[in-house]
């Protein structure tokens, strides 16, 4: 009896190794892009957060009427920006290709920034809420927004951002 209950497992033991590893590969020489930010005194700037997707490894999702789709998997990583010797700048290299078994491409990369020093806008401003930037490289929806984007191309230069 014992070993008949055996025998209906070991399908199942078999299948179970057969999962694909959902770990990020970059190739060593692949193509990155720069995120780069001058850092004014008084503002922050926060890790990005590097959202990278796969239709390979695909994400089972229940709709409002209890449906099941799938949708591109994402693979989240929280990138820092590293201080750049002799200047006032902060940047890392992100991979366009995250590689692995699930053919990770990079698909959007968040950043956020705020002002560390609230005094100068009143005694009764007590914090900032972080104001963020998102740059998509794919056609995917990033975690949130409202969906309207401006296609633009090549070395982006943002110079001035304001806070209202």
């Amino acid at each position: 009896m014992k070993k008949a209950n055996v025998l209906y497992l070991l399908p199942l033991l078999a299948l179970s190794g057969c999962a694909l590893s959902e770990n990020l590969s970059p190739p060593p020489n692949g193509k990155t892009v720069k995120v780069a930010v001058v850092k004014p005194a008084d503002v922050d700037i926060l890790p990005m957060d590097v959202i990278y997707r796969s239709e390979k490894c695909r994400d089972k999702i229940f709709t409002s009427t209890g449906a099941i789709n799938s949708r591109a998997g994402y693979h989240l990583l929280t990138v820092p920006f590293n201080p750049e010797k002799g200047s006032d700048r902060v940047s890392n290299n992100i991979a366009l290709d995250g590689g692995g078994q699930c053919e990770w491409k990079l698909s959007n990369i968040k950043f956020d920034f705020q002002y560390h020093n609230m005094k100068k806008f009143g005694a009764g401003v007590k914090r900032s809420i972080p104001s963020d930037i998102v740059f998509v490289f794919d056609r995917n929806a990033p975690p949130r927004g409202d969906g309207h984007y401006d296609d633009v191309y090549g070395v982006i230069e943002i110079k001035k951002i304001t806070i209202l």
